[in-house]
């Protein structure tokens, strides 16, 4: 039984090719994601959104990739673009890495190569959409976040005293925190976390830190 992917993308191609077109088509249905595409610049512009896979092809009617890819980047947040080149065309493609492309695929498209560029990409943008969560969410989400798996792995061993183990791996940081931000100076240190000098003197030995 063919085991389809879970999580299903909208990818946006931006060509006036038919071959290149074919060939996504066949990778997006391969892969179970949804494919849009628009043959010129405007009208791809026009439908791009944040956070998108969009694929660029080397030369349209209206201009470049480069020209697509300057517009696409000014008006969406961590766009993922694959720009298709000409094999060969060292030139462009440094441009187009420089203009914040995520990769550059010669043309004439291979259909193999092509189909493990998107699993790549698809990947990038899982991690740009955890990235932005943690970067967005308040204090106490990022700890859920972050310690939901820590506290899984203790329970799994068992035999701990689980509130201590926590509470002192979250205290060991922060201080860690408050002192290279400090420049390791105690005094500042215990301004930053509003704790006398004698309890940071203390617990940075408790932790080995000095």
């Amino acid at each position: 039984m063919k085991r389809e992917n879970s999580m299903s993308e909208s990818i946006l191609l931006i060509s006036s090719s038919e071959e290149t077109g074919k060939v996504l088509k066949s990778i997006s249905r391969k892969l179970n994601h949804r494919l849009i595409i628009k043959k010129n610049i405007a009208s791809g512009v026009k439908v791009s959104k944040d956070s998108q896979i969009v694929v660029i092809d080397c030369k349209m009617p209206d201009g470049t990739c480069i020209d697509c890819l300057e517009s696409l980047v000014e008006l969406n947040n961590d766009l993922v673009a694959i720009v298709l080149v000409e094999n060969g065309n060292e030139d462009l493609t440094l441009e187009a890495f420089r203009k914040k492309a995520f990769l550059c695929v010669p043309i004439p498209v291979n259909m193999y190569v092509m189909e493990e560029v998107i699993k790549k990409a698809v990947n990038y943008k899982e991690l740009l959409c955890k990235s932005r969560m943690l970067y967005d969410c308040s204090i106490e989400d990022f700890l859920k976040i972050k310690l939901k798996g820590y506290v899984q792995k203790i329970k799994e061993i068992g035999d701990i005293d689980l509130y201590d183990t926590v509470v002192c791996e979250v205290e060991r940081v922060l201080l860690k925190i408050a002192y290279e931000e400090a420049d390791c100076n105690q005094v500042k240190a215990s301004q930053i976390l509003g704790l006398s000098r004698n309890t940071i003197r203390n617990k940075l030995k408790k932790y080995r830190m000095i």
